[in-house]
């Protein structure tokens, strides 16, 4: 009877012991496939780019300036950056050069954007247009959203009927911009309006600003010279109770 018993306790062991081992098999058979599986999704979701242009608005306040730095987070460009990897629209080891990374502009701490343009290329699919305004938007953070996407040009390619504005060059938010749009919001004060908007008349036209510019000893190429289209002094239309009636 004892060795009977004995020998059933043996089995049981030997049971429990097989059954461990094919888990543990089955365990690093199913983790090896799910590798295989993202590696696979993961080549096949970048095997088509396209360079596009997306158009960003922003609360200044809320971030620590546009452009993104080693030291803060909490830069517009890091937060987009930073979407376009959360949702694979990038590679996750991507730079920005990689990427063909491009900004229309620079914002300081507290200066905010209903209009800045950066330029991207991205996962696409082939024929098909994919929303990247609602994508990227489910993953920014308050106060940063994308307004809209466009297609934008290729080196020597056509899109849309249009050719780079440079000569063999890719879209370049910044060099290729046409005009740029300024707004300052002031309190009234004991300010004579009338004579800032006949000192602003000065502006407009062609000047060189190069007095006001932090100037660039190694590029002797840069220019100075801007063309100010407009400036308008306006005071801002109140809906009686949520603005000060002396705010231009």
């Amino acid at each position: 009877k004892d060795a009977l018993v004995e020998r059933a306790m043996e089995l049981q062991t030997q049971l429990s012991e097989a059954q461990r081992s094919v888990t543990t098999s089955s365990s690093r058979e199913e983790r090896e496939r799910h590798t295989e599986r993202k590696k696979k999704v993961r080549a096949i979701a970048f095997e088509a780019k396209r360079l596009i242009a997306l158009k960003v608005a922003y609360i200044g306040w809320m971030f620590h300036g546009f452009q993104i730095q080693k030291t803060r987070e909490d830069t517009v460009e890091g937060k987009l950056f930073e979407a376009l990897k959360r949702t694979q629209l990038i590679e996750e080891n991507a730079s920005m050069s990689d990427v063909g990374w491009s900004r229309g502009g620079r914002t300081d701490v507290g200066v905010s954007a209903t209009g800045n343009v950066v330029g991207v290329r991205v996962r696409c699919k082939q024929n098909v247009d994919m929303d990247y305004a609602k994508i990227l938007n489910g993953v920014l953070p308050d106060g940063l959203r994308v307004l809209s996407w466009a297609p934008a040009v290729e080196a020597g390619v056509m899109v849309s009927g249009r050719r780079p504005t440079r000569e063999n060059q890719c879209f370049d938010a910044r060099n290729d911009a046409l005009s740029r749009t300024y707004k300052y919001l002031f309190l009234k004060k004991n300010l004579d309006i009338g004579l800032m908007r006949e000192g602003a008349k000065a502006f407009i036209g062609q000047h060189d600003y190069r007095n006001y510019c932090k100037i660039d000893v190694n590029n002797a190429k840069a220019s100075y010279v801007r063309v100010i289209l407009d400036v308008q002094i306006n005071p801002v239309k109140s809906s009686g109770f949520c603005l000060d009636q002396n705010l231009f």
